[in-house]
């Protein structure tokens, strides 16, 4: 048996996160900030799903300037409706960063 360590694959997602449905449940202050409160709960549940339990140190997830910048433009009380955007892990600096998918 050999005891090489497995390595863990690089991967990216893209998924659509929206406000919508929840809007209504949130006060006018407090929208852009649960935006990116949201962003970061979908990115978890893609994390769990990809990094394994037995990991001695579970790793961070970041949001991008440039993700951040685009959920408050318009301010607290008007973030975008819906955002498009792209999970991926960072290897060296262990961590996961949410970010605008790339333009092709």
């Amino acid at each position: 048996m050999s005891s090489m360590p497995k390595k863990e694959e690089s991967w990216s997602v893209n998924l659509v996160v929206r406000l919508g449905p929840q809007r209504k449940h949130f006060s006018r202050k407090q929208r852009a900030s649960r935006m990116i409160k949201l962003i970061l709960e979908e990115a978890e549940k893609i994390t769990r799903k990809r990094v394994k339990e037995d990991s001695e140190e579970k790793p961070r997830i970041v949001i991008s300037p440039e993700l951040n910048e685009l959920v408050w433009r318009r301010g607290a009380e008007k973030p975008v409706n819906k955002v498009e955007v792209m999970v991926f892990k960072d290897e060296e600096k262990n961590q996961i960063v949410v970010t605008l998918p790339k333009e092709e």
